[in-house]
């Protein structure tokens, strides 16, 4: 149990302790709500808890602060003051922090890594970049979003698998493989727009690797067979 955990505890400990001894009516206590305030000054944690249950209580906040604080105890808490309309400020050791950031230390990059949960495996699915068109940031975005999804759900402990798609294969592929064919042809005067591929694609991008194709190896491919040219082509 970490020390604002300890604290919740404490706190609830004690207004329950304050209904058994008849000080408090009974009711039903409110979700307590721990803040770091915003000056050092002011504690290491704080909470309303004495405005929060006022209403049930009825009874002024300060009163509740006083008899709350007044049942909290602990090796780890400094000391306490009830402030403005009545607030509680906590002063913590400063053990307690130190022995906070020591467990961070010897935890390493599992710290705040949550037990593994019970419970079917959880397959998270994200693509990679579209291999038939130029790179984009949201290729970049996808990619990152998917990770980071797979990272801090097994931080949480869910038994996580991924998979990244890599798209170098299937149809599209294919119709890459025909649209840079077409183009290749093309600008070796082999073919015409006109007989373009039905599902091609028609962005520069094409014409630009069937340059730089011919650049490499000029009309090497024309000699061959139409598929010993699209397999080469799809590599």
């Amino acid at each position: 149990m970490d020390i604002k955990d300890t604290l919740l505890a404490a706190i609830e400990e004690a207004a329950k302790a304050a209904i058994a001894d008849g000080v408090f009516p009974e009711a039903q206590l409110p979700n307590i709500i721990l803040e770091v305030p915003p000056k050092k000054e002011m504690g290491d944690f704080a909470t309303n808890f004495a405005m929060q249950s006022a209403k049930a209580f009825r009874m002024n906040p300060r009163k509740i602060a006083e008899e709350v604080t007044g049942r909290i105890n602990g090796d780890w808490l400094e000391h306490v003051e009830i402030a403005g309309p009545g607030f509680i400020n906590f002063f913590l050791k400063a053990n307690v922090l130190y022995d906070g950031l020591k467990a961070i230390m010897d935890r390493g990059e599992s710290f705040g890594q949550l037990p593994r949960k019970d419970m079917k495996p959880v397959q998270v699915e994200y693509v990679s970049a579209n291999p038939t068109g130029p790179l984009h940031v949201g290729h970049g975005r996808g990619a990152a979003a998917g990770s980071a999804l797979v990272n801090v759900m097994r931080a949480a402990g869910y038994p996580v698998t991924s998979e990244y798609y890599i798209n170098d294969a299937g149809n599209q592929i294919n119709n890459l493989a025909l649209s840079v064919d077409h183009r290749y042809l093309e600008l070796l005067g082999k073919a015409t727009e006109d007989t373009f591929p039905e599902n091609g694609y028609h962005g520069a991008d094409i014409i630009d690797t069937a340059q730089r194709i011919i650049k490499k190896d000029g009309d090497k491919y024309l000699n061959m067979s139409e598929e010993e040219r699209l397999n080469i082509f799809k590599e």
